[in-house]
């Protein structure tokens, strides 16, 4: 074999190893980036988050501790055992009837709570297909009855400055008032949980928080099966989730805050590199 001159020689290491060598540079400084960039979006992906719960007396939050200290006075954040309970619906062809063609929110709520006590009272319906029921009603609802907050809904924080939406205390005040935002709606959504026989000790208003600073936090209910705290359900006060979702689906928020009116959750968040490993892995495969 002839070998290469110098000349010869000199414009091939110029013009193909030299090129190689920093096209496979490139190729591994973009493949390095993309590795960082995947990882630093898994670090802010809800979904990688596993969360331990702790029971405690009261939120964090000055807007919660508020909420709760009113409710223990008042106990108006469900409806009175006084009150008249709407019957259960006589008929399942009454429960696949349209919702009621009216725009007084304590007329179109009443006839929900019949259509999930009639729901409940049927044994074929597991608490997830009610829990879907409720998520599916409260976005009629908020479709219908969505008002955002106004300026006398929100105050400021003495020491800090920072201002908070006042949290609704009273579920008849929503009633009269004909709606609210997802932070009174809340209170529909549970008290169709409580009707549909579902404990209320374990049921919880909660807070999310989008991954994005930029967009508002969203108030939810969700619900911890027996207690048990491993992975609870959330159920939307609006249109956001049309479904129970469990906390490992969430996409886009995560939970900061859960309360009711007897004590609050402790919610310290952890990155699971596992569950991060996991979605990369699929990702550089093509698979969702």
């Amino acid at each position: 074999m002839a070998r290469k001159s110098p000349k010869e020689e000199t414009y091939f290491s110029i013009w193909v190893i030299t090129p190689a060598r920093y096209l496979g540079y490139c190729g591994m400084w973009f493949m390095g980036m993309q590795g960082c960039l995947l990882a630093m979006d898994a670090m802010e992906d809800p979904q990688n988050i596993e969360y331990e719960y702790s029971i405690t007396e009261e939120g964090s939050e000055p807007s919660i501790r508020k909420w709760q200290s009113e409710v223990a006075q008042n106990r108006t954040d469900v409806l009175s055992s006084s009150a008249p309970m709407p019957p259960p619906l006589a008929d399942h062809g009454r429960y696949l009837s349209p919702p009621p063609d009216t725009d007084n929110l304590s007329e179109y709520f009443e006839d929900a709570r019949a259509r999930i006590r009639y729901l409940a009272s049927d044994i074929s319906y597991s608490d997830e297909d009610i829990m879907d029921v409720v998520a599916y009603t409260m976005k009629n609802i908020a479709e219908k009855f969505y008002q955002d907050d106004d300026d006398t809904e929100l105050y400021t924080h003495q020491k800090t400055g920072q201002v908070y939406d006042k949290l609704p205390t009273a579920l008849q005040y929503i009633l009269d008032q004909n709606g609210d935002d997802c932070d009174g709606l809340m209170l529909l959504s549970r008290q169709l949980l409580i009707d549909a026989g579902f404990d209320k000790d374990l049921l919880y208003y909660a807070i999310l928080e989008d991954k994005d600073p930029n967009r508002s936090r969203h108030a939810v209910v969700l619900y911890a099966p027996s207690g048990d705290f491993s992975d609870p359900y959330i159920i939307d006060s609006t249109n956001v989730f049309q479904r129970a979702v469990k906390v490992s689906e969430l996409k886009y928020y995560r939970v900061i805050e859960a309360f009711n009116e007897n004590e609050a959750l402790d919610i310290r968040h952890h990155f699971s590199t596992s569950r991060a490993a996991n979605r990369i892995a699929r990702f550089l495969k093509g698979s969702p």
